[in-house]
């Protein structure tokens, strides 16, 4: 990617834009480099709109990122887009006219909550014959993939960084979580149902000595586009294409908070590093008293 980053330099020297400009510009396209581990110019090609909504929704879930910074990043890689399209690598502007994030409008629960049926659905589509593309172990991976997006609601990332000494299924159905922003350490923990633990179970019987949960035939980490792949496919034959992997947070954050769970420890299990705040920011409030937090997250039993 070294190449790409000093061609786009000089194409926006061409541009008579400002050192100051340049250095702000290259430094946010070498950060997002970075934290999505793009190797290649090519997987620019797959991050298209839908993927930059969700990529915005993330920074503000996170809540570590000003909404004017978020603009300011977006404005930046669409400087980037209009580079590769000049360059012929890619065939549009996935960023033009994108819309400007504010206070008020947003990524709000009414808005970007996906419904009991539709995550059902989602479910259903693992068992579809369409979803089984490769070896029993890829099969069992993909399947896994889903139901733990939907039962435990990881973001991409921490999905990607799950390692099998991450897990502690004897006596707790515990998996702990390397969580975005914390250098690849262990930030929390959370429960499975016993559905997903027999998945879990069941993928590691293939390959008890792997280092990753989820990893590639070839035994690689399997990254953050490939999850993302994976809900694509379940997506796709479950015909409930406006959701995205990040709306499966959003689906348990919600069914938490229905189940009487109060904000702040919801924050806890999806990891929001503002606890209560983001997630009354998120889901809404049932109405009464909260009871505490459930010991298992089971949403399909």
């Amino acid at each position: 990617m070294n190449e790409w980053i000093e061609k786009y330099e000089r194409y926006l020297t061409l541009l008579n834009k400002s050192e100051r400009t340049i250095i702000n510009y290259t430094k946010t396209l070498k950060k997002i480099i970075k934290d999505e581990k793009i190797e290649d110019i090519e997987e620019f090609v797959d991050m298209d709109r839908e993927w930059w909504f969700e990529w915005v929704e993330g920074q503000r879930e996170i809540g570590k990122t000003s909404i004017a910074t978020i603009n300011c990043k977006i404005k930046q890689m669409s400087s980037f887009y209009h580079f590769l399209v000049n360059e012929n690598i890619v065939n549009s502007n996935p960023l033009y006219k994108f819309p400007k994030v504010n206070q008020t409008n947003g990524l709000e629960y009414k808005e970007k909550c996906m419904t009991d049926e539709q995550a059902k659905a989602l479910l259903r589509a693992t068992d579809d014959e369409r979803f089984m593309i490769g070896s029993k172990y890829i099969n069992c991976r993909n399947k896994l993939i889903v139901y733990l997006l939907l039962n435990i609601a990881t973001r991409i990332e921490e999905t990607s960084r799950i390692r099998l000494e991450d897990l502690d299924l004897e006596n707790e159905n515990r998996i702990y979580i390397r969580g975005k922003g914390h250098g690849g350490e262990i930030s929390r923990f959370t429960n499975v149902n016993d559905k997903v633990k027999d998945l879990i179970l069941e993928c590691i019987s293939y390959n008890p000595n792997r280092t990753y949960l989820f990893e590639s035939e070839e035994g690689m980490q399997l990254g953050t586009q490939g999850i993302r792949n994976v809900f694509y496919l379940a997506r796709s034959i479950a015909q409930v294409e406006n959701v995205t992997p990040h709306m499966c947070r959003h689906y348990v954050g919600s069914s938490l908070a229905e189940r009487g769970v109060e904000a702040q420890k919801i924050g806890f299990v999806l990891g929001h590093s503002k606890g209560s705040k983001v997630a009354e920011t998120f889901y809404i409030k049932p109405k009464g008293n909260m009871n505490d937090i459930l010991e298992k997250i089971d949403l399909f039993d």
